[in-house]
């Protein structure tokens, strides 16, 4: 009969007609496990001791089971009458039981529903033809039951198209539900992972105030040596004045201001997985009065502020324009990433290198990328090394870590393993964990 696999007792292999569950967590015809168990204390599957002979009912596969018996009697059924149908019109001995076997069929065919394909039905009309007038009385009927069998088949594809749209529509709507049941998923671990950020975040914080509170302190004491050497400065300045000693050139004094951009630089170098520590040192330098720091803290959300990357953008770009090179590689990396204004990689590259030609080590390693992976600029492997080298020879970790990358692998330069170890070794000792991994590796194999 074709049975499913699952219908079969593993004992018997034939279909269970009362289906229960040993202890082994198969299941087995009734009589056949039990008679197994009269001298077996093992499965008949696992040959694995079981705990227990006790057996239960299955009733949902025996219920599956009774269920497809049903579907399978009435469709044998079903089709044992069809043939009957045949054999009567073939089989006739007059063509009255002709036409009476034709009206029978007719009856049938629209009691059941059933499709008869064409071709069996051109065998019939071959079968039944004659020329005399009873013959004639036969294709007429012949003719009606064509006739009543493509309605039968219209109606029949109808509900097929019907039902392949129900399908469809059906299939639509599970993967709609799929894909907003994904997206609520998605939403729900991003929202776990900002309630588990917003836990530890002033953890975090507090931890990283006492790291960096002395350094601060330490900032905070050079800048008023600095302002106490710049008064004296200025008193000398006047003194000279009086005394008209004065020199015409211009003042190489200290600047006060340098506080706010040294932490705003050090803000700029963070290494992504200590975030913190570039939050605290851009905050401070915002506090400071350096512009540039603001529109960090304002891209980032850090200080008291919302965050505004369009506004941002626009303070990064007055000072870019003024030649700030720490400006200039914020609106690169904004071009870069598409944050308060339009991505666009060709004019990252252009402001990467604004600020890269004033040495700013942060924006060389970024214009080494962009010739690494061809993006905003054509590729070019050397002249990526040459960029990452004058970034990473400024001690900026990323670079270093870059190039001894390229090292290792003869990537824009000859393969040096010694370099590339030498490199690896630099910017491991600032905290890169990914040139400390592949420090260790290098160390292991050589």
């Amino acid at each position: 009969m074709g049975e499913p696999a699952a219908f079969l007792c593993p004992i018997t292999h034939e279909c269970m007609e009362d289906s229960v569950i040993a202890d082994d967590g198969h299941t087995y015809e009734r009589a056949a496990i039990e008679r197994w168990f009269t001298d077996h204390a093992t499965s008949p599957v696992t040959n694995e001791p079981v705990p227990t002979r006790t057996v239960r009912p299955n009733h949902s596969l025996k219920s599956l089971i009774r269920e497809w018996k049903e579907e399978q009697q009435g469709e044998a059924g079903r089709q044992q009458r069809l043939k009957a149908h045949f054999i009567a019109m073939q089989f006739a001995e007059t063509p009255v039981d002709t036409v009476a076997a034709l009206q029978s069929f007719g009856m049938f065919v629209e009691r059941e529903g059933v499709v008869v394909p064409p071709s069996r039905l051109a065998m019939l009309r071959r079968s039944l033809l004659s020329d005399d007038d009873e013959g004639k009385v036969i294709v007429g009927e012949l003719e009606a039951l064509e006739v009543q069998c493509e309605a039968v088949l219209r109606g029949t594809s109808q509900q097929m198209r019907k039902a392949t749209a129900v399908m469809q529509h059906a299939e639509g709507l599970v993967e709609s539900m799929e894909a907003a049941t994904k997206k609520l998923e998605d939403d729900l671990e991003a929202l776990k992972a900002k309630v588990r950020e917003a836990k530890e975040a002033p953890v975090r914080m507090r931890l990283v105030a006492q790291r960096y509170r002395h350094e601060v302190d330490k900032l905070r004491e050079a800048l008023g040596e600095w302002e106490a050497e710049e008064k004296e400065e200025e008193g000398s300045t006047r003194k000279r004045k009086r005394s008209g000693t004065a020199s015409a050139g211009p003042s190489h004094g200290k600047q006060s201001k340098l506080d706010g951009s040294v932490l705003l630089d050090e803000a700029l170098a963070w290494d992504p997985a200590n975030v913190s520590r570039s939050r605290v040192l851009a905050e401070l330098a915002s506090q400071a009065g350096d512009a540039c720091a603001k529109g960090l803290c304002l891209q980032k959300g850090w200080g008291e502020g919302q965050v505004n990357t369009k506004k941002a953008f626009i303070m990064f770009k007055k000072q870019a324009e003024q030649g700030s090179a720490a400006a200039q590689y914020c609106v690169g990396t904004c071009y870069d990433d598409g944050e308060g204004v339009a991505e666009d990689k060709a004019k990252a590259a252009e402001w990467y290198r604004k600020s890269a030609e004033q040495e700013y080590a942060a924006a060389q390693c970024n214009l080494g990328w962009c010739y690494d992976s061809g993006e905003g600029v054509a590729e070019d492997k050397i002249m990526a090394v040459e960029w990452y080298r004058k970034s990473a020879e400024q001690g900026y970790a990323v670079a270093q870590s870059n190039l001894g990358y390229f090292y290792e692998h003869g990537v824009g330069v000859a393969e040096d393993k010694i370099m590339a170890v030498e490199w690896y070794r630099k910017s491991a000792e600032q905290g890169n964990a990914g040139a400390q991994a592949s420090y260790s590796r290098m160390q292991r194999c050589h």
